[in-house]
């Protein structure tokens, strides 16, 4: 009989860590292994600059994962995000030329980008699919007499469990 209880106690025991497992975020690891500091691609006759940003993303993800981050905006950014394209190698970020710096100021850019969760990517045993990773990228813009420098570029990715 006290077999048959510590039978159940660890197939029991098991199976709740079997549910609360999360393979997609620690088996496959980080999204992003590195992001380069970012080329600026500016054409003063065009009304968008492009941040281009070379990534070396995480290989057991698909290059249709990276393709599906939304992108929203924080509010401590004065540059307006017009859209962002981005697959497994690169990110690249359009924003509104009107928002550069003047010739001598500098600007501090903070942006936040979301991707969802891994489970319709990859074959992992996550119940929780609401789950999500943020991408945190910051940097100054300096326009130094009309020629634009990057300058303190940072990124940080955060995994964000559902609270479900």
């Amino acid at each position: 009989m006290k077999a048959k209880y510590i039978l159940f106690a660890s197939l029991l025991l098991k199976m709740i860590t079997a549910c609360n497992k999360n393979d997609c975020a620690t088996e496959i690891g980080d999204t992003f292994n590195s992001i380069s500091s970012p080329d600026l691609m500016y054409n003063s006759d065009s009304s968008v600059i492009n941040f281009r940003l070379a990534i070396d993303a995480n290989s057991q993800l698909p290059n249709n994962y990276y393709s599906g981050g939304t992108y929203l905006r924080v509010p401590e950014s004065s540059l307006t995000l017009d859209s962002a394209k981005t697959n497994s190698t690169e990110l690249n970020l359009f924003l509104n030329n009107t928002d550069l710096p003047q010739p001598n100021e500098e600007i501090n850019v903070l942006y936040t980008l979301f991707y969802p969760s891994r489970n319709n990517y990859v074959d992992c045993k996550n119940i929780n699919q609401a789950d999500s990773y943020e991408l945190t990228l910051s940097y100054t813009i300096l326009n130094n007499n009309n020629t634009f420098e990057i300058l303190n570029f940072n990124w940080s990715e955060n995994y964000r469990p559902s609270t479900n």
